[in-house]
């Protein structure tokens, strides 16, 4: 794991292009089809199905019986 670490500002974009690529060189040389990341290392970009995979529709299922208002919404609101 490689957690870039700096101060100034103007390197978020060098940071966050880092971050995509080595994200994309695990990936590939997993040899994984189909993106995934745990949700504590996911970085906001990712699709729901990438970090939830299977049990998507059941955690849209229990969000609409549980928090009907959308009140829990931050990050990967489903």
């Amino acid at each position: 794991m490689v957690i870039p670490w700096y101060t100034s500002k103007s390197l978020d974009t060098a940071g966050n292009q880092f971050g995509q690529d080595v994200r994309g060189y695990l990936n590939e040389s997993a040899g994984n089809t189909q993106f995934s990341a745990y949700i504590n290392f996911a970085h906001g970009d990712e699709a729901l199905s990438s970090i939830s995979g299977k049990s998507l529709p059941k955690l849209k299922q229990l969000r609409h019986k549980y928090d009907p208002l959308k009140r829990f919404n931050q990050w990967f609101a489903l």
